[in-house]
């Protein structure tokens, strides 16, 4: 058996996940020391399904950034006389942002690229926030590199700290807190906002949402000692990952959910039933079929009244009801609006042609893609739309393994549940094979405990099966 320090670590380009050969995947089936080379090729990372060859040493990468950081002084003071109406501009420096840059990039080493971004735009793993609280990682910690020194490596000008307050559609313009910049291309990546809580209280503004590095910062601040009370209300992929972060770290948790299962908009009820057990007998408090009246201020904490009048005490209260995509920008701007910026799967193309738009913000058909794995594949579509090529965005759901220690699980749920339905394939006491089925053709699939080692041979046959259904997008017309 080697020495621990004999194993390598391995870090995912595209989301960040860490592979440490000491500790292996075992709810892929990868034991603790298989060593990387000997990973098969139709393993998939556990955060963003993309496979081992877009995977790195842990070191190399980190030497790669630290070189990045230090030529940030020099792009600072690079001059471009570049003529502005020719850019492409992104605005938001999220995943979709620096996706979009990266892939424009990787084709194109000529044409400026502008990104526009609200806060410092330091890249970080989103993913990996509802799972940092447990392996004690700081917020800095999460950052992989900055802002200006990713920038400097994909030779992007970044406007950082600036918010922008208009698009002017006519005149393609965007109006920023800091002047207005021509484009040429706009690509719109705005991500998406927590779900507005509707209750009373005098206490609804120490709610706390965790949905990026900055917030996860004031969460981190606010679980200032050990075994502090933790309401969390919404038992989606959010609550549940965060309840189980959270308990793991060593906090009480109580998860309110309105419906009358936890993560039911992405499982079948069965294995959703598996999951609330699980998570109660690990000690978290599952209250279901409640809402929320009332957050109040309450001694030195708060309190959560419900409309069943009952209530709980807390420390914390995170609300994580849901996320709705931003779209205010693009509705001023005058672009076609949905749930989501309506998108046409061909080019990812918004109502208006010379804008764009990826990631949760974007709407294609019926469905918004707000997984790391879809937002590379529109990126692709986006920049292959660019150089005047054709790569049309698949409209297929990603495979998401939910980060839940108590029971490990992995969905790929159907686009669209209407014409089929939920059956097991197998089972045993440890988990389930669920497939969803349109006569006897798969259609999505959920998986728990031991079976999630099947996932990515169920998810090669899903993709083959959805290869041969046709859905069809509907470009938008111009505004």
């Amino acid at each position: 058996m080697a020495n621990k320090s004999d194993y390598q670590k391995y870090i995912c380009r595209i989301c960040g996940f860490i592979y440490d050969e000491a500790l292996g995947d075992p709810d892929s089936g990868l034991a603790p020391g298989t060593r990387f080379d000997d990973i098969p090729d139709d393993w998939m990372c556990p955060l963003c399904g993309v496979s081992k060859v877009d995977m790195v040493l842990l070191d190399e990468f980190m030497q790669q950034a630290q070189a990045a950081s230090t030529v940030t002084h020099l792009y600072s003071h690079i001059k471009r006389r570049a003529d502005e109406k020719q850019a492409i501009v992104i605005i938001g420096a999220g995943v979709a942002g620096w996706t979009a840059a990266a892939e424009i990039r990787s084709q194109d080493p000529a044409t400026t690229i502008i990104m526009v971004a609200a806060g410092s735009a330091d890249y970080y793993p989103k993913p990996v926030i509802s799972m940092a609280y447990a392996q004690q990682r700081t917020p800095d910690e999460l950052i992989e590199i900055s802002g200006p020194a990713k920038a400097a490596e994909l030779n992007v000008i970044l406007r950082d700290h600036t918010k922008v307050v208009a698009v002017n559609a006519r005149r393609k313009r965007i109006l920023t807190t800091r002047g207005s910049i021509c484009y040429d291309k706009l690509i719109i990546a705005t991500g998406a906002h927590q779900a507005e809580l509707r209750c009373h209280g005098n206490a609804l503004n120490e709610v706390l949402r965790v949905n990026d590095l900055e917030s996860y910062r004031r969460l981190r601040e606010r679980l200032h000692r050990p075994g502090m009370r933790v309401a969390i209300i919404g038992a989606g992929l959010v609550g549940c990952e965060l309840a189980e972060d959270l308990t793991t770290g060593g906090h009480e948790v109580t998860l309110i959910e309105r419906a009358n299962l936890p993560l039911l908009q992405l499982l079948p009820s069965t294995i959703a039933e598996s999951l609330r057990q699980q998570m109660t007998e690990r000690g978290i408090r599952v209250l279901l079929h409640r809402d929320v009246a009332a957050i109040d201020r309450f001694d030195n904490g708060m309190l959560v009244s419900l409309r069943d009048e009952t209530s709980i005490e807390a420390d914390v209260v995170i609300s994580a009801i849901g996320l709705v995509p931003n779209t205010r920008l693009a509705a001023r701007a005058g672009l076609a609006i949905g749930r989501g910026i309506l998108a046409d799967a061909d080019s990812m193309q918004t109502s208006d042609p010379a804008i764009y738009v990826l990631g949760d913000c974007a709407q294609v058909e019926h469905a918004c893609y707000a997984f790391i794995e879809p937002i590379h594949r529109q990126a692709q579509t986006i920049a292959a739309a660019l150089r005047g090529e054709h790569q049309a965005f698949a409209q297929r759901q990603p495979m998401v393994r939910v980060k839940t220690p108590s029971l490990p699980l992995v969905v790929c749920p159907p686009l669209s549940p209407q014409g089929g339905h939920w059956r097991i394939v197998k089972a045993d006491a440890k988990g389930h094979y669920m497939g969803f089925y349109a006569g006897d053709r798969l259609l999505g699939f959920a998986l728990s405990g031991s079976f999630t080692q099947m996932a990515a041979s169920l998810h090669e046959t899903l993709k083959q099966n959805l290869q041969d259904v046709t859905v069809p997008a509907t470009r938008q017309k111009t505004a």
